[in-house]
């Protein structure tokens, strides 16, 4: 199988890596797929197109999604197009944080499509390209070790994803890559694009799982044949490597080539020396060429990460992830599209903002500023508001609300109601912050 890469979209249009501009028969913005309408494209693979779409419901209400259409030549095959939807079927079943779903899936004549979420950000692969662009350095250590913990921790939950029967599926996404891990605005990393790589090498291998090669050959584990999950733990282990030190692992080799020569991978010290040896044996233990010698599972591999940046006192916090995915000054401030600032049907303006991964940008923050219809009645009404006396200060100490105000002398005559009742005003809602792990 040939090498997927990705594409992102830049100023004139969408690009390779490489450069290379990719052709693409675009369809219209305007068109629809079933519910959804198509706005503006994203950009372009080796095997899909990704479209910014809209569901439009009642009272106003609006979704975003990215839609990921396979290529027409790939949606003829009848092989490529029946692994496509069963694997995509089948990855319907993992429900985590750290793994972007797949919400649809549907066709149009003879186009296949699947809506996922919109996640505001860029792939792992454009983010460390960017930043090298700039500062000719590596990822902040603790940014690299949280991008991989949520990748791991994602992994985990797909390889011990079950059915509604409750057997396992035994998932392997087989392509885990820079590319395929997209990082929000949030900095939480989400994996992508669970079985297309499966569907890809097995519809084109034209026999069995064991002929098929299959994922991007720099991330591929080194075993062939039916592969498990120690297989997406070595290709994040790869990952992890290259974030740590800046530099291509298995640069125009693959690892099974790499391993007949050598017996294990470089040290990360060797190429960052202020790296502890705890992270360092993290590092090497996941890149193990033996698979029994590598972590038993992602779980595994996610604490074996988080303690060794315990040691090292190193913050894990994603805000320091956001902060390298958008502006540093601008870290502090909410950066969730409001659906004034959609593109119109109509327009054919991109969103440069968003790369390609496998999907991009953020749904649940659109849904949250988009008007609602009313609530049901059920939902928990707040408490009237009670007009009781202001609290007094008396020699220099607040009385309390549940305080009972003093009772007049018998003798005195009630005090005139005042004129004009003393304005109250509520206390400042908190800022929102849309990083659920910056504390």
């Amino acid at each position: 199988m040939e090498e997927r890469t990705e594409t992102f979209q830049g100023p004139n249009g969408p690009r390779s890596e490489d450069g290379a501009g990719v052709p693409s028969s675009m369809p219209e913005p305007g068109r629809t797929l079933g519910p959804y309408e198509l706005v503006s494209f994203l950009g372009a693979g080796g095997m899909a197109e990704v479209w910014v779409a809209v569901r439009r419901g009642g009272f106003g209400f609006r979704q975003v999604f990215a839609i990921k259409m396979i290529r027409p030549e790939y949606a003829k095959d009848a092989a490529f197009r029946a692994m496509f939807l069963n694997e995509a079927r089948l990855a319907s079943h993992v429900r985590h944080t750290n793994v972007l779903p797949v919400l649809d899936l549907g066709e149009e004549g003879e186009t296949v499509y699947q809506a996922m979420p919109l996640v505001e950000g860029e792939s792992v692969a454009a983010l460390v390209k960017r930043l090298a662009a700039r500062t000719r350095e590596p990822l902040p250590l603790g940014a690299a070790l949280r991008i991989c913990i949520d990748v791991a921790r994602g992994l985990h939950a797909a390889h011990e994803a079950r059915d509604e029967a409750g057997h396992r599926l035994e998932l392997v996404h087989r392509d885990v890559s820079p590319h395929n891990i997209l990082v929000g605005v949030d900095g939480v990393a989400k994996v992508a694009d669970f079985g297309i790589a499966k569907a890809f090498g097995l519809a084109h291998a034209g026999h069995g799982e064991a002929d098929a090669i299959i994922g991007k050959r720099a991330y591929r584990a080194p075993e062939r044949g039916m592969l498990d999950r120690r297989a997406d733990i070595f290709s994040l282990g790869v990952v992890l490597w290259e974030l740590v030190t800046g530099e291509r692992l298995f640069q125009g080799i693959e690892a099974s080539a790499f391993f007949s020569k050598t017996p294990q991978v470089p040290d990360v010290r060797a190429h960052r020396p202020n790296i502890s040896a705890a992270i360092a044996e993290t590092v090497a233990r996941a890149l193990a060429a033996d698979v029994s010698a590598r972590y038993p599972s992602a779980e595994h591999f996610a604490d074996a990460m988080e303690r060794a940046a315990r040691a090292d006192e190193i913050d894990l916090s994603s805000k320091v992830v956001g902060s390298l995915v958008i502006p540093a000054a601008d870290a502090d401030e909410t950066h969730a599209p409001t659906t004034s600032s959609l593109p119109r049907p109509s327009s054919r303006r991109t969103w440069p903002a968003f790369a390609l991964g496998g999907a991009l940008a953020v749904a649940a923050s659109l849904f949250a500023l988009a008007p609602h219809p009313q609530m049901p009645a059920t939902v928990a009404s707040p408490a009237p508001v009670v007009d009781s006396p202001a609290p007094v200060s008396v020699a220099g100490e607040i009385a309390t609300a549940d305080a009972a105000p003093p009772l007049p002398p018998a003798s005195a005559k009630p005090t005139a109601k005042p004129s004009a009742t003393p304005r109250r005003t509520r206390a400042p809602a908190p800022k929102f912050s849309s990083n659920p792990y910056a504390h």
